[in-house]
């Protein structure tokens, strides 16, 4: 038990990975179309989820996952980390994330270059392919990385807790925003999501390592 706790992040990470590879699996057999929980996810989300006033709700929520509101974001961040703070370590962490996680996720969409969902589902426009969701694992790693240097970083109890809980849940809520919407299968937000994880598992364990060890 006490082996177990000590390796549960590698356990989780172990997990991550087991999932992603067992969709991906499961899009290879369905060529690449929709697998049995993406088309049970489609009909929950046409039949019982879609309303008017929650459309208006989500189509804001999904924004928070756009790279048009995270790439200022982001640049923002650095530029106050360097400038500001003198913080080069957490800033090329800052700006390195986004950048890296962009760049795997566009990798890993034209080598499996899976359809969107048909076009009569979407709600809202979107071009590229469909796995796995951008805005699944960019807000994951973009967030997940801001939720890790707070748990570490801040100092009050309820602060901390309540800013971990906050960006957890939009990502939660981005995630779904991209089903709901019609432009990503659950299966595109599960991987997105997982795949971010695991990166995010060895990301922060190198840093507090190597770059964070004082």
């Amino acid at each position: 038990m006490e082996l177990m706790r000590k390796n549960i992040k590698w356990i989780f990470f172990s997990i991550c990975v087991i999932a992603v590879v067992v969709i991906f699996f499961g899009i290879v057999k369905y060529e690449k179309g929709a697998l049995p929980i993406d088309a049970w996810t489609i009909d929950i989300v046409l039949n019982v989820l879609r309303t008017d006033w929650l459309t208006v709700i989500l189509k804001g929520i999904t924004f928070f996952g756009e790279a048009k509101l995270l790439i200022p974001i982001g640049l923002l961040g650095s530029i106050i980390g360097f400038f500001f703070f003198k913080d080069n370590k957490r800033t090329l962490c800052f700006a390195g994330n986004l950048i890296f996680i962009a760049g795997i996720n566009w990798g890993i969409k034209h080598v499996i270059q899976r359809p969107r969902p048909d076009e009569s589902l979407r709600l809202v426009t979107e071009d590229g392919f469909s796995y796995p969701s951008g805005h699944a694992m960019v807000t994951t790693a973009f967030y997940g990385l801001i939720i890790f240097f707070v748990y570490n970083n801040v100092e009050n109890k309820l602060l901390k807790n309540l800013i971990c809980i906050g960006l957890s849940l939009l990502i939660v809520l981005i995630d779904f925003s991209r089903v709901y919407l019609g432009v990503h299968y659950l299966s595109d937000v599960l991987s997105g999501t997982l795949i971010s994880i695991a990166y995010l598992i060895v990301a922060t364990t190198f840093t507090k390592k190597y770059l964070f060890r004082n």
